[in-house]
């Protein structure tokens, strides 16, 4: 019987007990959206009371820095991370400019920012399919001067740089300048023809403007090969569709095996073709 007024005591003594630790709670409100934020964690309050306690000061700033609802705090989380990603991909951007890599405006050539006459009234299709291209497989852009080749290239390169890759873009002639050069000075030109097998987006604009010598397909087949092999994604704009450009090559030199061999090593590939008149204003 005693020991069952002990029991009797015990609830009575413990139950509002704990009814107090349920019913005690800190709350605050969001600084970002004014949402209500309870604190009921029994450890959190202790803790909270001790810091208000041993160090008011410090417990005082720390709640004049004030606090986020879980939304918020992924939604800044998120827009931080965006900041961050921005900033480094206009690092990466001017460097590779410096460099001469790239050319100046480069950044103003993106899906967001083209040219309405291009895009929506010349070939809406194409430029659709390349906006969900996906950069895994090479590219060959092909249409008159002045349907917007070079464009759609470097909104490509644009895409590319947001997802991470490093871009460089030259034109045929450059190509064959190096070419040229590792040709007689192989020794100094090796390091240029390596940075174009490891970079990883590579722009060749205007590719038949290329100089189509023996040698010089030759190069393009190996530097195309290593890319391929490596699951590189080349970016490549010309008048002509692939087997126009293979035919146009073979006519020059009669190197087919190279010119076949070169559009085999960029497949599979997507090909946008690009209709209509120049857009160009003179």
């Amino acid at each position: 019987m005693l020991l069952g007024r002990y029991d009797a005591e015990e609830m009575e003594m413990t139950e509002p007990v704990q009814e107090q630790h349920k019913l005690e709670h800190i709350e605050i409100h969001c600084k970002e959206c004014g949402k209500s934020i309870i604190f009921d964690d029994p450890e959190f309050i202790a803790a909270h009371k001790r810091l208000k306690q041993n160090a008011p000061q410090l417990a005082e700033k720390i709640n004049s820095l004030g606090y986020y609802c879980e939304d918020c705090f992924d939604y800044k989380v998120k827009q931080s991370t965006e900041a961050e990603h921005q900033r480094e991909r206009k690092s990466k951007l001017l460097t590779l400019i410096a460099k001469g890599w790239l050319p100046e405006g480069f950044s103003q050539y993106s899906f967001d920012n083209s040219k309405k006459e291009i895009e929506e009234e010349k070939n809406p299709a194409a430029w659709n399919d390349a906006r969900n291209c996906t950069l895994k497989k090479c590219v060959w852009i092909h249409g008159l001067n002045g349907t917007g080749r070079t464009y759609l290239a470097r909104c490509l390169g644009n895409k590319a740089l947001d997802i991470g890759y490093t871009v460089r873009e030259l034109n045929g002639v450059s190509l064959g300048n190096i070419f040229r050069k590792a040709q007689y000075k192989p020794d100094t030109s090796e390091s240029a023809i390596t940075a174009l097998e490891r970079v990883g987006i590579l722009i060749i604009d205007d590719i038949h403007t290329f100089f189509s010598v023996q040698a010089y397909l030759a190069m393009l087949w190996s530097l195309m090969d290593v890319r391929s092999t490596s699951h590189k994604c080349t970016i490549v704009t010309s008048v002509y569709s692939p087997f126009e450009q293979i035919r146009k090559w073979v006519n020059k030199e009669h190197t087919q095996d190279y010119s076949n061999a070169i559009i085999e090593r960029m497949k599979p590939m997507d090909i946008f073709t690009l209709r209509g008149e120049s857009i160009r204003e003179y």
